[in-house]
């Protein structure tokens, strides 16, 4: 894994953790037993309708992962395993071509290649669910590039030296993106939309967010200096994560809930986050618990959040604390713990409840 996969991974987790084992493509050892195989139409557009040639694109869901390129006319028919019982919604996005075994060197190559083109060129979302719960075995959905700008800045220590190994991605339309050897970075958002630069330093857990507005990006942004300064993590925390034989996935990314954890400090200050040792390790029926091995943070009181920044939950319980819900937060029963500067702690969190909770007192603050 390189350093920018390292930096993703960390901050944002990883979707193949609640993805099936796949060899070749359409093929898992742990499909549903009534799997099937769907048909999915793709459609790929810019802002004004015209199609999007040789865009790479995946579909999954639950029970399968599948890839294809668009034609002349913008689209392109992937079949994907999914099963009636499980399977509610299956998500496609534009995609590098990784973990799809099947595709030749030089079909992994122009799908590495147009998807670089692609992100520098349009803003889109991160995945475009659709609802596939309903009769049928064929379905279509629509993928759309957005005019986009480009945001730019430097990450820099306090003496204003390069930070090389930090990185993040945007949201919600926007890509992920890492720092050069002069702490240097591009991304490409969505013109005139508001959105948040999320970024990190690999060495920390500490996660930062920049707002910017419809008028800030209406063109290219340059941010300048970034001064990346971590808070001293000389605290413990033990943290676990219920139900264990339960599998708890997000309605909209099938992000499994129990794979990241992300702490909010009570003030808003400092957004955390951790990925879990199931994720980290793969090991079966390993505990939920995350270890390592020994998770660190600031000392302080936090609000904790089950899944990784950048779904509902956890965007939700930041802004709900940013803008003074903290009695709300704790009148729902939203798991909290304080941490002692240079001591150790433990917190239990029943990711079902956390999440009912959060959303209760913060969905209604979710404007994208």
């Amino acid at each position: 894994m390189n350093r920018f996969n390292a930096i993703a991974a960390n901050m944002l987790g990883c979707l193949a953790v609640c993805l099936p084992t796949t060899g070749a493509l359409g093929q898992a050892d742990d499909w549903a037993q009534d799997a099937r195989t769907i048909s999915v139409v793709v459609r790929v557009e810019d802002e004004a309708g015209a199609p999007i040639s040789s865009a790479p694109v995946q579909v999954y869901t639950r029970n399968g992962l599948a890839f294809g390129m668009t034609n002349a006319g913008g689209d392109v028919t992937i079949f994907v395993g999914a099963s009636p019982t499980e399977d509610a919604i299956a998500i496609a996005r534009i995609w590098d071509g990784r973990w799809h075994a099947d595709l030749t060197p030089a079909e992994k190559t122009l799908a590495r290649t147009r998807h670089a083109e692609l992100v520098e060129e349009y803003a889109f979302k991160a995945g475009y669910p659709a609802a596939i719960d309903v009769p049928g075995d064929q379905f279509s959905m629509t993928i759309v590039g957005f005019d986009g700008v480009r945001v730019s800045g430097r990450f820099v220590d306090d003496a204003g030296q390069p930070v090389t190994k930090a990185g993040g991605s945007a949201f919600p339309y926007g890509s992920t993106f890492e720092a050069d050897e002069n702490g240097g970075f591009e991304v490409t958002v969505r013109k005139g939309a508001n959105t948040e630069l999320i970024y990190l330093n690999a060495d920390s857990h500490q996660m930062y967010v920049i707002e910017l507005d419809d008028t800030q990006t209406a063109a290219d942004v340059d941010l300048g200096n970034i001064v990346l300064n971590p808070s001293v993590e000389d605290a413990e925390l033990a943290i676990s994560l219920s139900p264990t034989n339960t599998i708890i996935l997000d309605d909209e990314t099938l992000v499994e809930l129990k794979t990241r954890v992300v702490l909010v400090r009570e003030d808003g200050s400092t957004l955390l986050s951790y990925r879990t040792n199931k994720a980290q390790t793969a090991a079966v029926n390993a505990s939920w618990d995350v270890r390592e091995p020994d998770p660190r943070l600031p000392g302080g009181t936090y609000y904790v959040a089950p899944g990784p920044y950048g779904i509902d939950v956890t965007r939700a319980l930041r802004l709900a604390v940013l803008v003074g819900r903290q009695a709300a937060l704790d009148a729902a029963g939203v798991p909290k713990v304080t941490v002692p500067p240079g001591g150790e702690a433990a917190v239990s969190v029943d990711a079902e409840a956390a999440r009912d909770a959060i959303l209760q007192v913060g969905a209604d603050l979710l404007n994208d």
